[in-house]
């Protein structure tokens, strides 16, 4: 049975610091909150796509959500053009991950979580993302 890995994991491009639980829905189910916001960075969800969201805190902000688990150490989520549950929201650009065709994947690798392309036909799928522990 998977176990969602709990920790404080830093997004390498923003900075910011998440801290991964499970979900509320399912124990199963991996999501993750924005715990720090780094001093020199932008504070509020200025790049959303959603104008209203815009004036929103970033600090407590959920940025994954519903990566359900596929094996002991990873998660999947998004693909379909968002029929499929699983998003991470990255608030330096306002992109989602999962909204579109690709499926993503939260592999947990010792001291890091790799966020990947999972709808791939080759050996060494595209790594999005690398997030380091700091917890």
């Amino acid at each position: 049975m998977a176990r969602v890995p709990s920790g404080v994991w830093k997004e390498p491009e923003s900075g910011l610091l998440v801290r991964t639980h499970p979900c509320v829905n399912s124990n199963l189910h991996l999501c993750g909150t924005i715990v720090e916001v780094p001093h020199d960075a932008e504070t509020m969800d200025v790049h959303n796509p959603d104008p209203r969201l815009r004036g929103r805190t970033l600090l407590n902000l959920e940025i994954v959500r519903d990566f359900e688990a596929v094996s002991i150490n990873r998660w999947q989520g998004g693909g379909d053009f968002g029929r499929r549950p699983g998003r991470i929201y990255l608030p330096l650009n306002g992109d989602t991950l999962g909204d579109h065709k690709n499926r993503y994947e939260i592999a947990f690798e010792k001291d890091r979580l790799v966020v990947r392309i999972a709808d791939c036909q080759l050996m060494n799928c595209l790594t999005k993302s690398v997030w380091k522990r700091v917890e």
